[in-house]
């Protein structure tokens, strides 16, 4: 079968909310039938780093745009929109994570551009110091 899906309208828009600085992040997933990638959640702009964490399943693949905001070693502020391609280990759905990884670029050309891509393969590893420290 094909696993193309399609993106919902929702996404370019939500993606322009974070880009445009008036959201955090995004977390997008793919409906129940498989067909559509659609928009899960949005943060606003003061959600945290942990806000975004909790909103992200243990065990079920998401695709998520984070704006992240650091401070540089010698001071200066620095922004950074980071396309995370999320597939956890604990996934048992091998399926769903297949078709994740099908679309990730369809989705990351709908949310472009971004500054790094990240691929996280574990809950815990959703680590703020660790989005910075891959962006400096």
């Amino acid at each position: 079968p094909d696993m193309t899906l399609s993106i919902a309208d929702a996404v370019s828009t939500e993606f322009a909310n974070v880009r445009g600085r008036k959201a955090r992040f995004m977390i997008l997933k793919s409906n129940e039938g498989l067909t559509e990638i659609e928009v899960e959640s949005v943060g606003a702009r003061d959600a945290t780093f942990d806000d975004f964490k909790g909103k992200m399943p243990a065990d079920q693949p998401r695709y998520a745009i984070y704006d992240l905001e650091y401070n540089t070693e010698d001071g200066r502020h620095e922004s950074k929109l980071i396309f995370i391609m999320y597939s956890p280990d604990t996934c048992s759905q091998r399926q769903l994570k297949f078709t994740y990884a099908n679309n990730k670029e369809s989705v990351k050309n709908k949310c472009s551009p971004t500054h790094r891509e990240m691929q996280i393969n574990d809950h815990e590893d959703l680590k703020e110091a660790s989005f910075v420290s891959e962006c400096m």
